[in-house]
């Protein structure tokens, strides 16, 4: 057994680490889990917050209103406090030309592996559980391996300009080698981080969670608090059970999924679910009027750029829903770009506070997504909620408790009874429970 198999077991009570023919290191319950149950939490080794988020402070990760660095102009921060605490890293970072000459993308992965090379200086101990990483070098393409050479270079241009030795033959070909084999152990194990709402927050590697293996109907679910990643048991797991969670959005059409898989991952996913390819995941449009919708999907993609904010709404409201119905005519009830229209039309109902068509909508999202999804998934609960505060604006107080009722009931459990989103949703339901006692 590896290092960091070693490390994680000998760290977890509950856990135990086994390696598989065909699927490697695997993750083992070594007693039962109850769904809601917390398997592992974990704070990252390493992350960076999302630059395109105005709301998240790139030290501590609270929502709340933040600031920009007043040098660099790309790290945010919600108090002095967290800007100087984070100095320390970010002086080298702050007013770098290499940075800000770099792509979006190239900077960020920079960015973030410099945040791995400080933990690993700060701890050697570090390095050995990082190269115990899986990072598919053997099995990645040559246009793979260009990309992930040409982000080496960045990084050691970066690194040359500020004066950064972390190791002894960086500026050596073994270290940029060194820097590839880093490269491709953080794209393959890293973390999108996301909120309660599920919106993307930044990008994080915990060592110890990266360790669980993939499934297609996962067993187990992520969420984060800050810099921390709480792994919760979505369904019931018996002990000696691996524990999976989903690398990808399991709603995501088959084909789409496994060749995101494949690309990313650099593995065929054979699951059950992956063979059954269901009428809904089917991308090719019905010969019959299959360029007017393909014309509705442009037109709904312009509609979600923003494209139509200067329309009359009712002009855009009436636009949407030909599309929706010519679309519910020749596609399959749960197909992707059905369900994309339907979401569309909901954020504009809610825009201009039309909760009556907003509540059909939504009710509309909450059939399709209970349809591909585990019915515990933290989107049913969310788009519950969105349902409950549609039928609370318009006056439907009994329809709303029971409502939020069925939203708690699934976010309690994929996010705690702690969290915000909960808490907001609990505050609510108060709200109903009050008002209907009036009735």
């Amino acid at each position: 057994m590896d290092a960091l198999a070693q490390r994680f077991s000998s760290a977890s009570h509950d856990l135990d680490v086994k390696v598989v023919e065909h699927r490697g290191r695997t993750v083992i319950a070594k007693r039962s889990f109850s769904s809601g149950d917390v398997i592992l939490q974990e704070y990252a080794m390493a992350a960076l917050a999302d630059s395109e988020r105005h709301d998240i402070c790139s030290l501590c990760y609270s929502q709340q209103k933040s600031f920009l660095c007043g040098s660099c102009k790309c790290l945010r921060y919600c108090s002095k406090d967290c800007q100087r605490k984070d100095w320390k890293i970010h002086r080298r970072e702050c007013g770098s030309h290499e940075l800000a000459n770099m792509s979006l993308k190239t900077r960020q992965t920079v960015m973030l592996l410099y945040r791995v090379l400080r933990a690993v200086e700060a701890d050697n101990s570090l390095f050995l559980l990082l190269k115990g990483l899986v990072g598919h070098e053997s099995d990645m393409s040559t246009d793979r391996i260009s990309q992930l050479d040409s982000i080496a270079t960045s990084m050691l241009a970066f690194m040359n300009e500020r004066d950064i030795r972390m190791f002894d033959d960086l500026d050596s070909g073994e270290g940029k080698e060194l820097v590839i084999s880093l490269l491709a152990r953080l794209e393959s194990n890293s973390f999108t981080m996301w909120d309660s709402q599920l919106f993307p927050i930044g990008a994080g590697l915990f060592l110890f969670g990266s360790l669980l293996n993939h499934s297609c109907t996962p067993n187990a679910l992520l969420s984060f608090r800050g810099r921390q990643v709480i792994i919760r048991c979505l369904e019931p797991i018996t002990e000696g059970e691996e524990i999976c969670h989903s690398y990808t959005d399991p709603a995501m059409p088959t084909p789409e999924r496994r060749l995101y898989l494949r690309n990313q991952y650099l593995f065929e996913c054979d699951c059950r679910r992956c063979k059954q390819l269901l009428p809904s995941f089917v991308h090719d449009y019905p010969l019959h009027n299959g360029q007017d919708v393909q014309r509705c999907v442009e037109t709904v993609e312009r509609h979600r750029r923003g494209d139509s904010k200067e329309e009359d709404p009712s002009v855009v409201m009436a636009e949407l829903q030909r599309c929706v119905t010519l679309q519910g005519k020749v596609l399959h009830r749960l197909h992707t770009d059905l369900l994309r229209t339907t979401q569309t039309l909901l954020d504009l109902c809610l825009e201009i506070q039309d909760w009556t068509q907003a509540s059909l909508y939504c009710a509309s999202i909450i059939d399709t997504y209970q349809a591909v999804y585990s019915s515990r998934h933290p989107l049913i609960g969310i788009y519950y909620f969105t349902l409950a505060k549609c039928q609370w604006n318009g006056n439907r107080s009994n329809d709303a408790l029971e409502t939020l009722r069925m939203s708690l009931e699934i976010l309690r459990l994929t996010h705690g009874a702690d969290d915000p989103l909960v808490l907001e949703v609990v505050s609510l339901m108060k709200q109903a429970e009050t008002e209907c006692t009036k009735h």
